[in-house]
Parts: C-alpha cells; sequence; structure tokens
C-alpha cells in the first residue's frame, strides 16, 4: 500500500472547515439560556452568606483578633490556626479555603430541593467546627428557603 505524499488539495480543506463550521452550529445553535430552579432563592441565600463571612471579618477586626495569613489568605477570618489549644487534628486546607465560596449556599439550596423540603419543615441539622463556612452556609440556605433547623 502506497501511502499518498504532498498537500492536501484546497477543495478538500475547504469542504472540511465547512463540515466543521455546520458541525458547530448544529450543536450550539439550539443552546437557550435558562434560570435553574429555585434561581432567585440561590441568590439570596448566597448574599445572605456573604454578608455572614462580612460580619464574622468585621467582628474578629473590631475584637482584634488576628487572621493567620499563611492559612487563610483570602483573610476571611473562618480559618483558624492549624494548631491551637481548640484542634483536634490536621485536616486539608485547600478544602477549608474551598468551603469559604458563599457559593455552597446555593448548593445547600438545591440539595434541600432535591430532597423535597418546603417551606416552613423542620429539618435535622448537624456539624462539627472543622468547617464553619459550611455551617454559615447551610444556615443561609435554610433562612432563604424558610425552613426551621
Amino acid at each position: 500500500m502506497k501511502l499518498r505524499q504532498g498537500k492536501v488539495g484546497k477543495s478538500v480543506l475547504i469542504a472540511f472547515a465547512f463540515f466543521c463550521i455546520v458541525l458547530f452550529i448544529v450543536e450550539v445553535g439550539p443552546i437557550r439560556k435558562t434560570k435553574s430552579i429555585l434561581y432567585e432563592e440561590k441568590i439570596v441565600a448566597a448574599k445572605i452568606c456573604a454578608q455572614a463571612f462580612e460580619l464574622i471579618k468585621a467582628l474578629r477586626d473590631s475584637l482584634n483578633i488576628p487572621i493567620d495569613e499563611i492559612n487563610d489568605p483570602n483573610q476571611t477570618g473562618l480559618i483558624g490556626y492549624q494548631y491551637s489549644l481548640i484542634t483536634s487534628g490536621r485536616s486539608d486546607l485547600q478544602s477549608k479555603l474551598t468551603s469559604t465560596n458563599p457559593n455552597f449556599a446555593a448548593l445547600f439550596v438545591e440539595l434541600l430541593y432535591r430532597a423535597k423540603v418546603k417551606k416552613g419543615d423542620l429539618i435535622a441539622v448537624g456539624w462539627n467546627g472543622s468547617y464553619p463556612a459550611l455551617n454559615i452556609a447551610l444556615l443561609s440556605a435554610v433562612r432563604a428557603l424558610g425552613v426551621k433547623p
């Protein structure tokens, strides 16, 4: 079997480019922007969570409680010292930093919706002090949905 040598013809390249453009239009064309279920509640929960984070940071500042700049580079005030009198063990710093995103409140709204929780329902809430930002995010979602913890 002899392999073809030389350049590919312009007509073949033009046909292939046209084919790719058609496939792109077919793939992207029907995309419509739609709001997710409970969009407004998710936005409210994330805003409540962000406000709570700001209040905690302001309280720490007013009480002159220093923020660990090494472990809390975003200066949230929600990441404590790695070793102190109240720490029970070492945990993953990256997961703690990730948990300080207020959008976790919107995730909790989605999870509570999937669990068929409705306004006024009583839910059980359990947590520990390892991830205080997630605790605040959950309470923000609870408030946004009008659920009783």
